[in-house]
Formats: C-alpha cells, structure tokens, sequence
C-alpha cells in the first residue's frame, strides 16, 4: 500500500514537472508504471535489461560531459521541451538548460561526482517507452578562486525514447551542502 502512495505521488509530482508537450503524450502514466494501453506490467525482463543497460551507459556519458565542462554536449542529453529543477531554480527547454550549466562549468572550473546509489527502471517499452532514474552522489565544485564546496545531491530524471533516441524530459536535483566541508 505504502509504494503504491508513493508511486502515485511520485507521478503526480512528475505531471506537474513535465512541460505540457510531455503531459498530453501522457508520460506520466508510464512514469508510474502503466502505458498508454492500460497495462500495470513492465515490459519483458530481456528488453527492459536492454533499456536499462543503455541508460546506464548514456548516464556515463552525461558525467563525463559534466565532469569535462561541455555545455552543449550536456545540453545534447535533454529533449526539446526540457525541464531541469534544482533547489528552487527551473529552467524550461534545452537552451536554458544549457545556459545554466554552461554559467555552472564557468563558475566552478573543477568538479567531481562519486556516485553514491542508482536505480534504474524502465516501463513501457514500446513507443515512447520510459525510464525513471534515481540517483545519489557526493560532489564536489572548486570555483577559480580555489574555494571547494562539497555536497550531497539526489536526483530524478525521466529518460523518454524519441524517435528512437532517449533523452531527458524532466530532470529534478536537490543540493544538500556539507558545512564541514565547505570553505578551504
């Protein structure tokens, strides 16, 4: 009972997220883990081990474009109509988003990210088929001045396959600094 709730407010709180576009292609119902055809039932077990091994790679390489300071590689992940939300702050669409992090990569030249917890699951196989993505990681960003602030971050993104390409409609973040390491 309790997952349930939580699944069902973990949609809600997507459809709300998501921009309108992504809202009337009903994505939060394969969010939550139906489809648009009613089904309940994740899609077969090989496929979705597929999908998610493919996500997990596409992940490694939005680090390392993270991690390189490529703004429009970055960018690149994310669909058209976009939504990234972090502590406060939303951007809507690639472009803002890649301005954002792009003004992130200036600010902060140096940063790493240890990867704490991941999970992966995948519903809807078929077109417009989904991904949810948790994730959990210890950061760190060093700005020129060699100040270094280091921070715990949890993350939600929702990969969507569009036109046979995953990318990111809907990206939450959530900072949680840590004090003790926070000025050098």
């Amino acid at each position: 009972m309790t997952r349930t709730l939580i699944g069902v407010l973990t949609a809600i709180a997507l459809f709300i997220m998501l921009p309108p576009s992504a809202q009337e292609r009903g994505l939060v119902l394969a969010a939550a883990g139906g489809s648009d055809s009613g089904s309940k039932k994740p899609a077969h077990a090989g496929s979705t081990r597929a999908a998610s091994d493919e996500i997990a790679r596409l992940l490694e390489i939005h680090t390392a474009d993270y991690l390189k300071g490529n703004s429009d590689a970055w960018a690149a992940m994310y669909a058209e109509d976009a939504v990234f939300s972090s502590t406060g702050d939303r951007f809507d669409g690639r472009q803002a988003i890649r301005d954002h992090f792009a003004q992130i990569f200036k600010d902060s030249p140096t940063r790493t990210i240890s990867l704490l917890s991941r999970s992966i699951r995948v519903y809807n196989q078929g077109p417009g088929a989904t991904a949810v993505v948790n994730l959990e990681n210890a950061n760190t960003r060093t700005g020129s001045s060699g100040r270094k602030i280091a921070f715990r971050s949890q993350e939600v993104l929702v990969f969507v396959r569009i036109h046979g390409h995953w990318l990111i409609v809907n990206h939450q973040a959530w900072h949680f600094i840590n004090p003790r390491k926070k000025a050098k």
